[in-house]
């Protein structure tokens, strides 16, 4: 049946419009994705995800490997500065176990060669020549224009014998003057110390002290006045062990009377 349109009117046109990609699938954009990935609404595209999945695994994978790498450098310097200080350490004990040792090696030799030497020593002293100051003769003062001269006696008391004896002596009647005349004996006996005689053990030599010509004025004032003299002197010598040594002896004494004392210095054995 033909429908009947009335005048002045036209009937509507319906039109279709025809889309071309009216029949596609609508489109999805996945945002977050790092490859940007397109996925097309109702239709999965396995082959996308599975090389965005295998893409992610692979940048996780390499993140944990740069971490892990990271991990082992640090451990392994961690490790080096453990055994850097392990052997800082150790070098610094063996330093101090070495010196710890250097003193006790040095203090032991120091003993050993202290003991060593008190041995030698105490040999020494206990066989070495001892000379001694035994005294004098009685005093014969001459007044003939003669030189008065004294006699006087020293001993060896010591185990071996005194080689190379070397006497010297004085009077004096000062005091202060016998430091002068002991210094310029030491002086003589060094220059002299090797042109003695021998002593042999508990043998005694005497020796003459060439005093000067007495005047009658000598007479008068020193025995008259009865002065107060000192008479002293040195003898040196060598021992067994060829070490030097000096004895000295100082005495006082009044001529006329019987008085003879023992000054109070330079009495003494070196």
């Amino acid at each position: 049946m033909n429908e009947t349109i009335p005048t002045g009117q036209e009937k509507p046109v319906h039109e279709h419009s025809t889309d071309e990609n009216t029949n596609k699938p609508e489109k999805i954009v996945i945002e977050n994705s790092p490859l940007n990935v397109v996925v097309n609404k109702g239709q999965i595209n396995w082959g996308t995800i599975t090389e965005t999945i295998l893409v992610v695994i692979t940048i996780v994978l390499a993140i944990y490997t740069v971490r892990y790498a990271s991990a082992q450098a640090h451990a392994a310097m961690v490790a080096d500065s453990i055994a850097i200080e392990s052997l800082k350490y150790q070098a610094k004990t063996d330093s101090e176990n070495a010196i710890k040792q250097d003193k006790k090696d040095a203090l032991f030799q120091a003993s050993q060669y202290t003991r060593d030497s008190l041995n030698r020593e105490s040999f020494i002293l206990g066989n070495r020549a001892y000379i001694v100051f035994c005294g004098f003769d009685p005093i014969n003062f001459k007044l003939d224009g003669e030189e008065t001269t004294i006699n006087y006696w020293v001993k060896n008391v010591g185990q071996t014998p005194a080689f190379n004896l070397k006497p010297y002596s004085f009077i004096v009647e000062i005091e202060d003057s016998l430091g002068k005349y002991i210094r310029e004996g030491e002086a003589y006996l060094k220059r002299h110390i090797f042109e003695g005689e021998n002593l042999g053990t508990n043998d005694s030599i005497s020796h003459i002290f060439h005093w000067k010509k007495l005047t009658m004025q000598d007479h008068n004032t020193i025995i008259k006045n009865k002065i107060l003299l000192y008479f002293g002197g040195m003898v040196g010598y060598q021992d067994i062990f060829k070490v030097p040594h000096i004895t000295y002896f100082c005495i006082t004494f009044r001529v006329g009377i019987n008085e003879i004392g023992t000054y109070k210095k330079y009495n003494e054995l070196k």
